[in-house]
């Protein structure tokens, strides 16, 4: 079998789509599934259909991006939101035993994954579409979160990353003053 490192793009994603057939034997979903990559940015997304044409995303994290933590993180966030809130947030999928995320290996893909289901969510891109009226009211959910994360409980367990430098990344540079910028 030749090594994960030295297949294309394609031939990574056909190995993945192999690992997301598995790990969606956790779910309670209605077979025969169709997969089929949606996305492949930092993580591996696929599109799955199930018989009954319900639609989900497979989302295989990548190890480069989060840790197994911050996926904790993220699944214990999201489901506060939708137990405490009213906000439109994206429904994460547990698996039949309850837990959110699966983390699982397959032969010829170099180390556990871990992979989340989320619904899917219909509708089209604001990006071609964008005007005050959508930003006044990202302004008023952003302000929504920022409440709610200020009463949220975290249980043991849950510490979520702090974004709290201007710079993320090494050597990361400073150019908003200078004239090109």
């Amino acid at each position: 079998m030749r090594p994960y490192e030295e297949l294309t793009e394609f031939g990574q994603t056909r190995r993945l789509h192999k690992l997301a057939k598995n790990v969606l034997n956790a779910y309670n979903l209605q077979s025969p599934l169709r997969i089929r990559l949606l996305a492949y940015e930092a993580n591996h997304l696929f599109r799955v259909q199930g018989a009954d044409g319900q639609k989900y995303v497979l989302r295989i994290c990548s190890d480069k991006e989060t840790t197994l933590q911050q996926n904790y993180v993220e699944a214990f966030w999201l489901q506060a939101l939708q137990r405490d809130t009213d906000l439109p947030v994206i429904r994460l999928i547990p698996r039949t035993d309850g837990e959110p995320i699966t983390v699982a290996d397959l032969p010829g893909v170099p180390s556990t994954r871990r992979c989340m289901l989320f619904g899917w969510v219909p509708g089209s891109s604001l990006e071609k579409h964008l005007s005050a009226m959508y930003y006044h009211q990202l302004g008023q959910i952003t302000a929504r979160l920022h409440n709610y994360s200020q009463i949220l409980k975290l249980p043991a367990g849950i510490t979520p990353p702090r974004w709290e430098r201007v710079f993320y990344f090494p050597n990361e540079e400073c150019v908003f003053h200078l004239p090109a910028y």
